[in-house]
C-alpha cells in the first residue's frame, strides 16, 4: 500500500517548466473568462439603461416594479461576477444600485438620476482592463458614492 501512496505523489510531481507552463494555461483561462464576463457585462449594462429610460415613463407602482425586478437582478448578478472576474468598482457600483432598491419602497427622479450615473460608471469601469482603471476614475466614482450615502 506505501507503494502505491509514494507512486501517487511522484506523478504530483512537476518541474519548474511544467509549472510555468501550467501558470500560462491558467492565465489564459482566466482572460478568457475575464473577455467573456466583460461582453456579459456590457450586455447588461446596455439593458439597465433600457430599462432605466422605460422606468423614466412609467408611473411610480409600475417603475417600481420594473426596477425591483429585472434591474435589481441585472445588478445582483452584476455584483456576483464583477467580484469573480476582479472588477472591483462594477462591485461596488452593482452593490450599491441593489442596496437603493432594497431600501426603497418607491424611486423619485432623483433616485433615477444615481441609478443612471452608476450605471454610466459602470459603462466607463467596463471599458478598462481590471487592474489597470486609472486612480481619477476610481477616486471620482468613490466620491460621487460618498456624497449619495450622505445624501440619504
Amino acid at each position: 500500500m506505501n507503494k502505491e501512496i509514494q507512486k501517487m505523489k511522484d506523478s504530483l510531481v512537476y518541474s519548474g517548466d511544467d509549472v510555468k507552463y501550467l501558470e500560462k494555461k491558467a492565465q489564459k483561462v482566466i482572460d478568457d473568462l475575464r473577455g467573456s464576463f466583460v461582453t456579459e457585462a456590457n450586455d447588461f449594462v446596455c439593458e439597465m439603461s433600457l430599462l432605466l429610460e422605460q422606468a423614466m415613463q412609467l408611473d411610480k407602482n409600475e417603475r417600481t416594479f420594473l426596477l425591483k425586478n429585472r434591474f435589481f437582478n441585472l445588478a445582483h448578478d452584476l455584483k456576483g461576477q464583477g467580484t469573480t472576474y476582479g472588477f472591483e468598482l462594477v462591485t461596488v457600483l452593482a452593490d450599491h444600485i441593489c442596496g437603493t432598491i432594497r431600501q426603497k419602497r418607491f424611486f423619485s427622479q432623483k433616485e433615477m438620476d444615481v441609478f443612471l450615473l452608476d450605471v454610466l460608471d459602470m459603462k466607463k469601469v467596463l471599458s478598462e482592463p481590471p487592474y489597470g482603471i486609472s486612480s481619477g476614475l476610481k477616486k471620482q466614482i468613490i466620491n460621487r458614492l460618498e456624497k449619495a450615502k450622505c445624501l440619504k
